[in-house]
C-alpha cells in the first residue's frame, strides 16, 4: 500500500526526505518569490516557462542523463518558441507596461 511505503521511506531516509521537502521545494520556491519581485510578470513567466529545459540541461551536466529524440525535440521546440517570443515581442515590452501599471496603482 502507498501509505505504508511512504512511511517506510520516511523512517529509513529521514534526511533525504527533509532535504527534498525543505531545500528542493520550499527553499527554491522562496528564492523564486524573491526573484520575481525584481522583474515583471512577463519576464518571470518567460523564465519560469523554461524550467523543464533547465532541468534537462542540469540533469545532463551533473547527472549524465540523456534525452531521447522525443525529449530533445521537446526542448528545442520550447526553446525556439521562447526565443521567437523574446525576439518578436522584445524582452522589455511587458516590463514597461507592468511597471507603469504598478506605479499608477501606487499613486
Amino acid at each position: 500500500n502507498l501509505v505504508g511505503h511512504a512511511w517506510s521511506t520516511l523512517q529509513t531516509h529521514p534526511v533525504e526526505v527533509v532535504y527534498l521537502g525543505v531545500i528542493t521545494t520550499a527553499f527554491t520556491s522562496w528564492l523564486q518569490t524573491i526573484g520575481q519581485q525584481s522583474v515583471s510578470a512577463t519576464t518571470a513567466s518567460a523564465i519560469y516557462a523554461l524550467d523543464p529545459l533547465w532541468g534537462c540541461l542540469f540533469a545532463y551536466l551533473w547527472l549524465g542523463e540523456e534525452l531521447g529524440p522525443q525529449g530533445l525535440v521537446g526542448c528545442f521546440v520550447l526553446f525556439f518558441v521562447w526565443l521567437y517570443q523574446f525576439v518578436t515581442a522584445g524582452p522589455l515590452d511587458g516590463d514597461v507596461d507592468d511597471k507603469k501599471a504598478v506605479s499608477s496603482e501606487v499613486a
